[in-house]
């Protein structure tokens, strides 16, 4: 018979305020860690600024004729009021890239490229290229990004160059899959890229910066030069993006740039096999960088199941009394609706988008997600290392 008495038992009492607990953690902390991306402004306006300084643009490629194609004129065409070139480091380069570059060189003086040496195998291809790339840049600042990018807006180095005038060493762009390359992709992957930015960009606005984007990255050449390189990790394949950056990066050195205008989209050749190795990379080199973000997420899934836990229980003991699972339905309600829409939120912020409905499977899902790439990345370790 059902019961409507206000007559909880202990275990009732200790579900509930658990429960009430973790709530109050989710919409408040957690939920204010989200939206630490949403609530980011620059702090500077843009009157007033020195003149903007000249950038070496340098661009990553590996026999990727198609892309670069189509990318070089979008970087080339940019609104900048300064002088600037765009240097490409060709990994294992074709015929085809060559005549790209040709091409283009004919119209613009200011494109150059340079070839990694055949018989490099005994350092990251990646790496080398991008030290060839700094190494033969003439200009202080410069900026990353791959041959498979797209850059729609005619401002995007215009945002670094501002960034850079107002005395900023590093800049650290947001970079996310093409609508084509997201169509490939499951709701669930998106949802897991999303919340690796926002553990990237929210850590950051928090003053602990410890991963950028190849695709969209910035930072003087002084900086590159007195850190060695990438003399500290040459061993690994990977670290470009997160040992290395976590040297020199701080939070009075560094800023975010998060608008539409500096937006760069990634073309992925296969985007589930990028989006895995990735993951395994960001895995194994992640022990080298600063944990703060990843813990504030890995509290909040163990909150999220504890919640879920506690729900569940509580209704269970708490039958045939109904006031219990009220008010357990009244706290799921709070829980979800603050938590999904802050994650909305930052999806917009982040230029992306999300399934609001599949988000509490997403969130639930993410730490056994998470797990099972923790073993493979174990099984595949000497993948990341040069020598194998």
């Amino acid at each position: 018979m059902i019961d409507f008495t206000l007559n909880f038992s202990t275990t009732d009492y200790i579900l509930l305020a658990v429960n009430c607990l973790i709530v109050i953690y989710i919409t408040t902390f957690h939920r204010c860690f989200i939206s630490k991306v949403k609530n980011f402004k620059a702090k500077n306006s843009d009157e007033n600024i020195a003149a903007l300084p000249a950038i070496s643009v340098i661009v990553y490629c590996r026999d990727n004729a198609e892309r670069l194609a189509k990318l070089l004129p979008q970087i080339l065409n940019q609104k900048y009021d300064a002088k600037f070139e765009v240097i490409v480091v060709n990994d294992g380069s074709s015929e085809d890239t060559k005549d790209v570059f040709n091409y283009l060189t004919i119209s613009h003086k200011n494109l150059y490229q340079t070839f990694i040496p055949k018989g490099a195998d005994n350092i990251s291809p990646k790496k080398l290229a991008l030290t060839l790339g700094v190494k033969a840049s003439q200009y202080e600042y410069m900026v990353f990004t791959n041959a498979d990018a797209v850059i729609d807006s005619e401002l995007w180095l215009d945002s670094y160059g501002k960034e850079f005038a107002k005395g900023k060493d590093v800049v650290i762009g947001n970079s996310v899959p093409t609508r084509e390359c997201s169509k490939k992709l499951s709701s669930f992957i998106m949802f897991d890229i999303l919340a690796d930015r926002v553990t990237i960009f929210s850590s950051a606005l928090f003053g602990r910066i410890y991963r950028c984007s190849t695709y969209n990255t910035g930072y003087k050449k002084d900086l590159f030069l007195e850190n060695k390189s990438f003399s500290r990790h040459i061993n690994l394949n990977y670290g470009d993006d997160d040992i290395f950056i976590r040297l020199f990066a701080n939070a009075s050195n560094t800023t975010l740039i998060l608008d539409r205008k500096s937006l760069v989209e990634c073309n992925y050749t296969n985007p589930r096999k990028f989006h895995s190795i990735m993951k395994q990379r960001n895995i194994y080199t992640r022990k080298n960088t600063t944990p703060f973000g990843r813990n504030i997420m890995a509290v909040g899934s163990f909150a999220t199941w504890l919640w879920l836990a506690t729900t569940i229980t509580g209704v269970i003991l708490s039958l045939p009394n109904i006031i219990p699972s009220i008010i357990y339905f009244v706290l799921c309600i709070l829980f979800w609706t603050f938590t999904i829409l802050a994650w909305k939120k930052a999806a917009k912020t982040l230029s992306m988008q999300v399934s609001a409905w599949g988000m509490p499977l997403f969130i639930l899902y993410r730490p056994v997600y998470n797990l099972t790439y923790k073993l493979k990345t174990h099984r595949n370790r000497r993948l990341f290392y040069v020598l194998r």
